[in-house]
């Protein structure tokens, strides 16, 4: 796969699949020219499973795929997924389904405790598969702070992730520190070994806010 190995949806559908309840924590989107790229990252609640539903779709192209507008970050359903065959195992097929209720970011044991807890979760990840380029941190507990002439997040252990500057950049770093109001909230992120680039936040009491910098129509 490391080489360019395509393999084939057949081939993953094929393995047994991961029955669990499948929460939407987060999305990240690329545009390249006229490729689209939707990465949705999931978590399973009694598994814990981290999930990662990659999608693609080229822009003005007749019968290309399409993306699935029901997986919003917000949502979950009980069903199974597939997995590409890997030493560690994260990206997913969606093989069967029920309907999409609201979730919470609140997912309990199957979150990161501390950045700490996640930045260990990467590590044993990349031990495993060292082409991983990036890895969902879901915490419960995380403050935006400010620290020098950028931003960062920071735990209840005092740990400080950097946030990535083209967030901080965008519109959705005042939305992320509006939500927060200076108290700890939720937090979905992709972390890419460098810096944070928060997906989707949410505060004890309050729905999950979507911060992903989507496609330009």
């Amino acid at each position: 796969t490391a080489l360019g190995f395509n393999q084939a949806k057949e081939e993953a559908l094929s393995q047994p699949g991961v029955s669990d309840t499948w929460s939407v924590v987060g999305q990240a989107f690329e545009e390249d020219e006229r490729l689209r790229i939707r990465r949705s990252w999931l978590i399973g609640r009694s598994t814990a499973q981290r999930a990662l539903i990659l999608e693609f779709t080229i822009v003005g192209v007749p019968g290309a795929a399409s993306i699935d507008a029901s997986l919003v970050t917000g949502s979950q359903f009980v069903g199974e997924l597939c997995f590409y065959p890997s030493s560690s195992p994260l990206r997913a097929l969606i093989k069967s389904r029920g309907d999409a209720t609201p979730c919470a970011l609140n997912l309990g044991p199957a979150l990161d405790a501390t950045l700490g807890q996640g930045l260990d979760r990467f590590a044993r990840v990349l031990a495993a598969n060292p082409w991983t380029p990036r890895l969902s941190f879901v915490a419960p507990s995380v403050c935006p702070i400010r620290l020098g002439a950028s931003w960062a997040l920071v735990d209840s252990e005092a740990r400080a992730l950097p946030l990535s500057p083209r967030f901080v950049s965008s519109i959705h770093h005042w939305r992320l520190l509006t939500i927060s109001g200076g108290a700890p909230l939720s937090i979905c992120a992709e972390w890419d070994g460098e810096f944070l680039t928060p997906l989707a936040a949410a505060t004890p009491s309050g729905p999950i806010e979507d911060l992903a910098q989507k496609w330009v129509a």
